[in-house]
């Protein structure tokens, strides 16, 4: 019998109100001036940037926080459990090592509390069982436990809004999983930070890893080639007739997100119906699509289960570790993407994966706010010797 893993169902509000209160005391009491965190709750991630590192928490992992006295004043140190690492840690170059533990430095015993209580409630919320995490929070000498007031004064607050704005605007990037073309718009701060995060992953030299590398530099220069600019203004055609017309628009239609909720919306509304386009195979009933995601080696429509369905192709590598990392971060920007109104099943332990021999990764995203809409599925296929990287919406 297949099993599923279904996320628990969490309040929004008591979630945001617990991450308010622990960006308060970073933004307040840090000691070593530490950016605002951000949470995924769909994943259970918890998410630190710094200016050439991201720290990302797998909260479902952590089974101790405990606070103690440090050099620099007070840390709250999570403890993963013993089966791995949970802690990740993401350089510039997006190269990755892993840790079993991760600490957090502030100059005010109440603060340092404080944020570790509200990390008990989130990890809490983040686990797929009940049993309770080990929580030792620092005590005075006569036993007084110091917390933070339920408010805080004007300067917390103005410092708490500037780190939620932060907080926001990190939110907003997100991962594409092919480097961009490149462009000659004026570059922006803002594009310089995404184009560090679409920096190919540094790996131990190997013949696999030099021949990947030489196969995505070819597939770059195909899709980088320059469009030559035309002094006429040409007849529109049916593509371009279907293109946004307004700024907002056309900034959506940009947007992996943005793109994938339109085709999400076309197989609510149509099932899919208004994006299909040419037949590329009549017997097996095979079209292109109109609606194209950011950075996808193909998309099209094709029956899945009996059923129309979406799907792209986004990265074929030759190596099993190099899809999952692929998979890991098209997943947290998934989350990211779908956090209001999806839940997810993890259907990596589907009794047809019973015999595979690779390490499976497959979720099924499902929207719990309108049962006419499709769902979104992400996973890894194996392609002869490749592994392809797919989202399917059906």
């Amino acid at each position: 019998m297949a099993l599923f893993f279904t996320k628990t169902a969490y309040n929004q509000d008591d979630t945001k109100l617990m991450l308010t209160r622990m960006n308060q005391c970073i933004s307040g009491f840090s000691a070593d001036a530490s950016s605002p965190l951000n949470y995924f709750p769909v994943s259970g991630m918890l998410e630190q940037k710094q200016q050439n590192l991201s720290q990302r928490i797998t909260l479902s992992d952590v089974t101790k926080v405990i606070v103690e006295v440090s050099k620099v004043g007070y840390s709250v140190t999570y403890t993963c459990n013993d089966e791995g690492n949970c802690v990740s840690l993401i350089k510039s170059d997006m190269s990755t090592s892993t840790m079993a533990s991760t600490s957090f430095f502030f100059n005010n015993p109440a603060a340092a509390n404080t944020f570790a209580t509200m990390s008990n409630s989130l990890i809490s919320k983040s686990r797929k069982v009940d049993k309770p995490i080990d929580l030792i929070i620092f005590k005075t000498q006569d036993g007084q436990t110091p917390l933070l007031p339920e408010t805080t004064n004007t300067t917390t607050e103005k410092k708490q809004t500037q780190a939620n704005k932060k907080a926001e605007e990190d939110q907003d990037e997100e991962y594409v999983p092919i480097t961009k073309p490149a462009s000659n718009k004026k570059t922006t701060k803002r594009d310089e930070e995404e184009d560090v995060e679409d920096k190919p992953i540094k790996e131990p030299k190997s013949t696999t890893k030099k021949k990947q590398q030489k196969e995505d530099k070819e597939d770059n220069d195909t899709e980088s080639e320059p469009v030559k600019e035309k002094k006429s203004k040409p007849k529109k055609t049916e593509s371009e007739l279907n293109e946004p017309e307004n700024d907002t628009d056309k900034k959506l239609a940009n947007d992996f997100c943005g793109q994938l909720m339109a085709v999400v919306k076309s197989g609510t509304l149509t099932k899919f119906k208004d994006i299909e386009g040419k037949e590329t195979n009549a017997e097996k009933k095979v079209n292109e699509s109109k609606l194209k995601l950011k950075g996808a080696k193909k998309n099209y429509l094709s029956w899945f289960n009996q059923e129309r369905a979406f799907i792209s192709e986004l990265k074929s590598v030759l190596d099993n570790d190099l899809a999952i990392e692929e998979f890991e971060k098209l997943q947290a920007q998934l989350d990211e993407c779908l956090a209001d109104g999806w839940d997810f099943n993890d259907r990596s332990q589907d009794e047809n994966y019973d015999n595979a021999k690779f390490d499976v990764k497959d979720v099924e995203y499902i929207n719990t706010k309108d049962t006419n809409s499709p769902s979104v599925r992400i996973a890894i296929a194996p392609d002869g010797d490749r592994f392809t990287l797919f989202v399917r919406v059906k």
